[in-house]
């Protein structure tokens, strides 16, 4: 162990300035949050905007991704053999330097902190590196992560990480920088929320690969990691053994997050790891973010035997009208997503209003073509103009770039950038992102009652897929009333919503404690 180095890595997440708190809390609270932390942003948030209660008040809360853990700040520590401690969340200045004084009273300060910048973080991390400098001016500060590449950002530390911050740090550190990676399994939680009932799950998290084999002009991944992808760090047979040792120590079930931007590269690589899991007795259940290119000609029958299973594919869709080579046309997206479906997978897709071309009328084209593909979840976000990215330097030097705090760069439902047909900040994209998630969930019902279908399609039936199927439609039947009174759907909408629960007229509504 490194005993000369001690590293600090803090991660400053606001999670309030997401999408799904912004729905499920309501506008008004939303507004409120940024004019407490931001008031010199007041003339971008007119109250009338805001004016707007939740879509619905029972709607599914959903917090993915392992909430409260820092995966880029545990895979870092867990390829470092300097000592290094995480700090992730909603963290001050002022915790920050109480940590900084309590390694002090330890006899083992740090030397180095390093702030892992997401973009709703900005000011945080300006704020932050001010104190520790301030704190003790021989600490090294380092910044990385996606809000390190702001133009700006150099003045707030000594160093700014660009690429891979394994070698990096380990070259920094004075650890030897070509040794190869540790496979660690970062643990977290989902929880999803209904009713102010909350259901959680394990999640085993895993960092399989760096960088992304895609160049989206919108995507700022590829500038991260200097154009580089790593392709696989580890085999199959390392995953394999991984996981299972993993199930053995905690004894339970959880799912496995692939916690990288293009998950399936190699399908040969995939093909070998079910394969490794044909005689495993336990349900492995796998959570992956890939595109339509990867998983098109993906061999769905040749994996059926095995005890790991697709649970959940993240496919960012993006557009319909916008060419990306990852993407493909509709009528075959939509083929690709029954086979799916069909086949027991979950797709959640990522879908983007607000590039040059689009008007409101061609978004609302679009936003019915997505619901129409059927899946069982949908993320519709603005566009957003990330530093470095080619839309970036496009934007930067046609003026179109708005003078406010980086963090607005990414804060749902404001465009940080003039537009041919959509006003800047929250007086358009607002209200729109507002309408499209109304339609959304009016057509489609809550995220439950697809869960019930994709699980009802699961091959070789198990005890746990029969249990939660059970849970999914006791919810869906509970949540029924307040989704038929608050988004007031078409006799159509009400008839879609009842058929996929198999029932004609819901006369009782059993509690969802019941399940349990």
């Amino acid at each position: 162990m490194n005993k000369k180095n001690r590293f600090l890595l803090i991660n400053q997440l606001r999670p309030e300035f997401t999408l799904d708190y912004m729905l499920v809390k309501g506008l008004r609270n939303y507004r409120i949050q940024l004019l407490n932390d931001y008031p010199e942003m007041a003339q971008w948030l007119p109250e009338h905007i805001f004016d707007l209660d939740p879509i619905w008040p029972e709607r599914m809360q959903v917090k993915f991704r392992g909430y409260g853990v820092s995966t880029p700040g545990r895979f870092l520590a867990d390829n470092l053999k300097t000592p290094t401690d995480v700090m992730y969340g909603d963290i001050s200045s002022d915790q920050a330097i109480a940590k900084l004084q309590e390694a002090k009273e330890e006899e083992f300060p740090y030397t180095h902190v390093g702030f892992s910048i997401f973009v709703t973080g900005y000011t945080n991390f300006m704020r932050t590196s001010q104190a520790v400098k301030a704190y003790d001016p021989s600490i090294t500060t380092i910044a990385g992560n996606v809000g390190s590449l702001f133009p700006g950002t150099e003045d707030y530390v000594d160093l700014i990480c660009r690429g891979d911050g394994v070698p990096y740090l380990r070259k920094l550190f004075g650890e030897s920088y070509t040794r190869d990676y540790s496979l660690e399994i970062i643990p977290a939680k989902s929880k999803v929320t209904i009713n102010e009932i909350s259901l959680e799950s394990d999640l085993a998290q895993l960092v399989t690969k760096l960088g992304c084999i895609n160049n989206c002009d919108f995507c700022i991944t590829r500038q991260l990691f200097d154009n580089h992808f790593s392709g696989s760090l580890f085999t199959p047979q390392q995953v394999h053994d991984k996981l299972v040792e993993y199930r053995r120590k905690i004894k339970k079930d959880f799912h496995i997050m692939f916690c990288e931007p293009q998950g399936i590269v190699n399908k040969n690589w995939w093909y070998e790891l079910f394969d490794l899991f044909n005689d495993e007795p336990e349900d492995y259940p796998v959570i992956v973010p890939t595109s339509l290119v990867s998983i098109k000609n993906f061999d769905l029958d040749r994996i059926s035997r095995s005890s790991l299973r697709f649970l959940g594919l993240n496919v960012g869709i993006e557009s319909f009208t916008q060419d990306y080579a990852k993407n493909l046309k509709h009528s075959e997206t939509k083929q690709i997503m029954k086979r799916l479906t069909d086949h027991g997978i979950g797709v959640y897709g990522t879908f983007i209003i607000g590039f040059d071309h689009q008007t409101r009328e061609s978004i609302w084209k679009e936003i019915k073509r997505v619901v129409d593909l059927d899946i069982y979840a949908i993320t519709v976000h603005n566009l957003k103009i990330l530093p470095q990215t080619p839309l970036w330097y496009e934007f930067d030097r046609t003026g179109r770039l708005l003078n406010v705090p980086y963090d607005f760069y990414y804060v749902e439902g404001f465009q940080a950038f003039t537009h041919p047909h959509f006003k800047p900040g929250f007086k358009d994209m607002l209200p729109l992102t507002y309408e499209i998630y109304e339609y959304i969930e009016k057509e489609r019902g809550p995220q439950v009652l697809s869960l019930m279908e994709i699980l009802s399609n699961i091959p070789n039936q198990r005890k746990i897929f029969k249990r939660q199927i059970k849970q999914y439609k006791i919810m869906s039947k509970q949540l029924f009333p307040s989704w038929k009174k608050y988004l007031d759907p078409s006799p159509e909408q009400v008839e879609k919503y009842l058929s996929r629960m198999g029932v004609k007229r819901l006369e009782s509504y059993p509690l969802i404690t019941d399940v349990y």
